[in-house]
């Protein structure tokens, strides 16, 4: 079992491992399924890009962002279907942008869930993006917006925060968190939350979808993806953020559930084993 007092890694090791092998299961070696017709259509209107362009321009894409990490996002296409309007609570999150609340999304990568929420009438200026690894410009390289998108973005730790990240601390309405949480260990999962609690204030909604597991348990380190963490059910996930109230004095509504690979845009090939996706929906009440 992990130490809780062993430092957690700020991302896991196989993020920088791979990216000069394209022989990892996680890499497709086609993605062009992953285009789903809200995101081609997105691409045309928005973007501007000729529909004979895009398959071209999303593969070149993907080659940029796999030089820098080598996510199972990038690998997998995953990018190309943003999820947050998969969401359960995605007309909320719009109402709320809409009436002037604020939005981080903790893991933003390219920042495609923040582009499906302006293209669906959110203000980007009240938008922030937040990752360890910039990946910012390469989502203008995507959605070619340079001169319209105004959401901010931060390069930071949300292990380690730095000076620019704690300047959001109780301002945020909505923390969109999403395939970020689960690449930790129960322990640092705690600690990602705690951080996530620094940016809330009474009201505010964490939200997002993590890779979980029907019966949630650890799982061990392999050769391949080297780091351990914990996969999550609903009522361990409950559990986590009952315990992360208790460590900063705050209180917490949780609502979980899995969804359906077919809910998800996904196939068996994206998930193996008992692997479930997981949403959720944490209330802070105080």
């Amino acid at each position: 079992m992990v130490n809780p007092s062993d430092p957690q890694p700020s991302e896991p090791i196989w993020a920088k491992e791979y990216i000069d092998r394209k022989d990892v299961i996680w890499y497709f070696h086609t993605i062009d399924h992953r285009l789903t017709p809200n995101t081609r259509r997105l691409l045309e209107t928005y973007s501007n890009i000729p529909p004979a362009e895009i398959l071209p321009h999303v593969n070149s894409i993907r080659e940029k962002a796999w030089a820098m990490r080598s996510h199972m996002c990038t690998g997998q296409g995953l990018f190309l279907d943003p999820t947050i309007s998969r969401h359960q609570k995605y007309q909320t999150i719009l109402q709320q942008l809409q009436t002037g609340a604020s939005l981080v999304d903790v893991g933003t990568f390219i920042g495609q869930d923040l582009r499906r929420l302006v293209v669906d009438g959110a203000p980007s200026g009240d938008l922030y993006g937040v990752d360890i690894a910039n990946h910012w410009d390469v989502g203008f390289d995507m959605f070619r917006d340079r001169d319209k998108f105004d959401a901010h973005y931060i390069e930071a730790d949300i292990l380690n925060p730095n000076s620019y990240l704690e300047a959001l601390e109780g301002k945020m309405d909505i923390i969109w968190v999403t395939y970020l949480l689960h690449q930790w260990t129960w322990e640092g999962q705690v600690l990602a939350a705690r951080r996530l609690v620094a940016l809330s204030r009474p009201g505010t909604i964490v939200v997002g979808f993590q890779v979980g597991f029907e019966v949630a348990r650890h799982q061990a380190a392999s050769e391949l993806m080297k780091g351990a963490c914990f996969g999550h059910d609903p009522i361990s996930l409950t559990q986590m953020w009952e315990q992360v109230g208790e460590e900063t004095g705050s209180k917490w509504k949780t609502e979980a559930r899995f969804r359906s690979l077919e809910d998800m845009g996904m196939t068996a090939a994206d998930l193996s084993g008992d692997k479930r996706i997981l949403e959720f929906t944490v209330e802070r009440m105080k």
